[in-house]
C-alpha cells in the first residue's frame, strides 16, 4: 500500500529515492551503463507535461515539440531509478524494464 514517507518512520528518507551518490573514481570505469539518448529524455519530458516553450528552453532547439508519438512515461526512461505515482493507500503493481550495456571487462559479474 502506498503512503507518504515520514522522517520519523523512514530514517533514510533523503536517500530513499533517486539513483544514489556519485563516486568520481568509480565513474571513470562504470562497468554497466544505462543507454539513454536525447530523444529518450525529450520523450520523458513530454510525458511529464512540459510545454513546447519549456522543452525548447531546456533542449536549446526551437524545433522540439511534443506529440502523441513523443509522450514518454517516467517508468519508460532507461534510467537507474524507478518512480510510479499512486493514490494514498492504493496497492500498485508495476513492471520496470531497464537495459544495461557492459562497458567493463567482458567476463564481468555484477
Amino acid at each position: 500500500m502506498a503512503s507518504p514517507m515520514k522522517g520519523e518512520i523512514n530514517t533514510d528518507l533523503e536517500f530513499a529515492y533517486g539513483s544514489g551518490q556519485l563516486d568520481p573514481v568509480k565513474a571513470a570505469n562504470p562497468g554497466l551503463v544505462y543507454d539513454a539518448n536525447e530523444t529518450d529524455y525529450i520523450n520523458f519530458l513530454c510525458g511529464e507535461g512540459y510545454s513546447k516553450k519549456k522543452l525548447q528552453l531546456i533542449t536549446g532547439d526551437a524545433n522540439n515539440s511534443c506529440s502523441a508519438d513523443t509522450n514518454g512515461t517516467v517508468w519508460a526512461l532507461n534510467y537507474p531509478s524507478f518512480a510510479v505515482s499512486t493514490k494514498y493507500k492504493v496497492s500498485v503493481t508495476r513492471n520496470f524494464t531497464r537495459t544495461v550495456t557492459n562497458v567493463g571487462t567482458p567476463a564481468s559479474t555484477y
